[in-house]
């Protein structure tokens, strides 16, 4: 551009061009600055308030180094800018809109590709938010404040008046994180400027309690089942179904819902293969023969799919956990169980779980391996949970070598450290 066509230009208070002030070598419009049909680099010529600059358009073609330019002169356009903000201030209304219910459906379906069994926590969560919302009157994401957030947190307990907020410390600890994601969610789609939740305080679980079923414990549970079959009703006896529960879970250390789930076709002979429900996880078991035979020995129930141990097939996941759940725990009345330090002992399925890892620890196999058996994602899990019997274990081993010793035609004398 000469000398004089920048002074034409700036007799005007703001301008925007695009111009190509240099060309290639080999261009035929070397020397026009106006050129719309070569591909040589475009710039865009700025003067405003006085000052003047050119800056790259980043593009060969003229029409897009256009559509750039016309982007800065609506910029500086007041009246476009006005109606800019004024339109950004309607968008950002509207999307104060968004309901609490309609984004947790969205908030939910993002989460379709994980596993069921964690889809299934997402929606307790989602219905928990919900449930609380309506009781406080919130429609829209706008109405949730920390404060509102923190006081409903602080209502959570195992007496909570409400039955929704009734929960331990560890489900309470589970619950807030996914709160927090939900409105992590809701941040990041522009639905809300802040996370209300962001500054909440985290929850610790409860102290991990392992309370493997030793000592004779194991015993006194199963001789319960033949009492819970003499106390009901000859229709509600299933002593021979909660034996063959309790011993695929001692000897397998499967969880319940992966018990309950059993097929016959799963079984060939002593093998039990199976995909573990939570963790997706893919287990091959080897299970003793009195377990087997429990199972093959179940009598036929109408109620049961002919595929299947304990399962009719059609019914829920949860109702079938559910139904199960409280036959077990109705062995407690038959029960007067003392923990290890003397305090009463009540009797829950996962004990049968904590049975077979300890025995498993206690008998020398390694964590790892037991980690692999009951298809943990990783050790660190195992030892959270299983580490306090490690002592234990070592003791064990020392015995075992203490016997061995012994075995050989050595003395060894142990000392009491």
């Amino acid at each position: 551009m000469t000398p004089l066509e920048k002074m034409s230009l700036r007799t005007q208070k703001q301008t925007v061009h695009v111009l190509v002030p240099r060309h290639d070598a080999k261009c035929a419009h070397f020397g026009d600055p106006t050129c719309r049909r070569c591909k040589c680099w475009k710039y865009i010529y700025v003067y405003q308030g006085g000052k003047d600059k050119t800056i790259s358009a980043k593009t060969r073609s003229w029409d897009k180094a256009e559509l750039k330019a016309r982007e800065i002169r609506d910029g500086m356009d007041p009246v476009k800018k006005l109606q800019r903000e004024l339109e950004g201030e309607k968008e950002r209304r509207a999307l104060e809109d968004v309901t609490i219910d309609s984004a947790l459906d969205r908030w939910l379906a993002a989460k379709k590709d994980e596993a069921e069994a964690t889809l299934t926590k997402y929606r307790t969560a989602k219905k928990k938010i919900a449930s609380w919302a309506l009781s406080r009157g919130f429609r829209d994401l706008k109405d949730v404040t920390p404060d509102s957030l923190d006081h409903w947190k602080s209502l959570w307990s195992l007496k909570a008046k409400s039955v929704t907020d009734r929960m331990g410390q560890s489900t309470q600890g589970r619950l807030l994180e996914k709160i927090k994601a939900f409105f992590r969610y809701c941040v990041m789609m522009g639905w809300l400027h802040a996370n209300p939740s962001a500054n909440l305080k985290a929850i610790k679980p409860d102290g991990v309690q392992t309370l493997p079923l030793l000592d004779g414990r194991y015993e006194e549970v199963l001789k319960a089942t033949y009492k819970y079959d003499q106390d009901m009703r000859p229709d509600d006896r299933f002593g021979p179904e909660l034996r063959a529960i309790m011993e695929l879970m001692r000897w397998s250390g499967l969880r319940v819902g992966d018990a309950l789930l059993c097929k016959r076709s799963q079984i060939t002979g002593n093998r039990y293969g199976l995909r573990v429900k939570k963790s997706g996880a893919r287990l091959g078991l080897i299970l003793p023969d009195h377990v087997i035979e429990a199972l093959n020995n179940l009598p036929p129930r109408p109620t049961v799919d002919p595929g299947h141990f304990f399962w009719s097939g059609k019914s829920s996941y949860k109702s079938l956990l559910s139904q199960w759940e409280r036959k077990l725990k109705r062995l407690n009345k038959y029960l007067a169980m003392k923990d290890y330090e003397g305090h009463p002992l009540d009797f829950h399925s996962h004990q049968l779980r904590d049975t077979f890892v300890v025995e498993h620890l206690l008998n020398g196999t390694s964590m790892e391996d037991v980690s692999k058996m009951i298809g943990h994602k990783s050790i660190r899990i195992t030892e959270k949970y299983y580490s306090a019997w490690v002592p234990q274990r070592q003791a064990a081993l020392e015995q075992k070598m203490i016997e061995g010793i012994r075995k050989m035609g050595a003395t060894v004398t142990p000392s009491n450290s």
